[in-house]
């Protein structure tokens, strides 16, 4: 049955993701408000789609920063920016970008000349070091450093605190992660730590038809001094399905 030439064109779903995001120029909102006005219930389903971009932005970011426990220790700060967070488009779906800092990362010394250079691969990670100084969240306590037998594993100390910069929707945000220095760690330890994001949060968006995919990766900064930080990302893509308003 074809449509009645008075009936007005529904809203599209894009549209409303991009004036969320803030991505529309005057003129389309303009044009976007006046066709709101005349299609029965657009400023309802508006309405709907500002509380759900808020509500699954609220529940991502508790999963990624909720449990983390960030220790103040004195040491010097590592002013870096990094900008992570954004939207991503595929087609008619909007993909939401989160990139969780589950913990911060190494710091690699310069390699000695004619030194070799163990290298460790994770899914787009590049990681090489064979005596890193490592900055990160950890369930468990913080040991000073101390002399250990061989088959101890190395002792953990807090050398200072790295200051994460990063874009939240044109707000400036901070997030402090300590940096720990630890001889002889196991890299891929600590590579294999639990997802940022819960489980609980994946299978709720999946429930609702949401698609998930999640890798985790790492950031690598060089420093003035010659050392590199590396560090650990979780890196959650959700691309949304249609809406269902009830």
């Amino acid at each position: 049955m074809n449509r009645s030439l008075d009936t007005p064109e529904p809203v599209e779903e894009k549209i409303l993701d991009l004036l969320v995001d803030g991505e529309l120029d005057p003129a389309r909102q303009r044009e976007l408000f006046r066709q709101l006005d005349t299609v029965p219930g657009g400023w309802r389903q508006c309405a709907l789609a500002f509380l759900e971009a808020r509500a699954w932005k609220h529940d991502l970011r508790s999963a990624a920063l909720g449990d983390a426990v960030l220790t103040s220790q004195a040491g010097g700060v590592i002013p870096q920016r990094l900008s992570r967070l954004g939207r991503l488009r595929n087609g008619s779906l909007v993909a939401l970008s989160v990139a969780c800092a589950f913990f911060a990362g190494w710091l690699i010394r310069p390699e000695p000349a004619g030194r070799p250079v163990n290298a460790l691969q994770s899914p787009r990670t590049h990681a090489t070091d064979p005596d890193p100084v490592v900055a990160g969240h950890t369930d468990e306590p913080v040991l000073p450093e101390k002399s250990t037998d061989a088959d101890e594993p190395a002792a953990l100390r807090v050398a200072g605190i790295l200051t994460l910069k990063f874009d939240d929707r044109g707000h400036e945000r901070e997030l402090q992660l300590p940096v720990i220095d630890g001889a002889r760690l196991d890299l891929r330890q600590w590579l294999d730590q639990p997802p940022a994001v819960r489980a609980s949060i994946v299978q709720a968006l999946e429930r609702r038809g949401h698609k998930v995919d999640a890798h985790r990766e790492l950031l690598t900064v060089n420093l003035k001094d010659g050392r590199r930080f590396l560090l650990p990302v979780d890196q959650v893509d959700v691309k949304f399905a249609h809406r269902v308003y009830q």
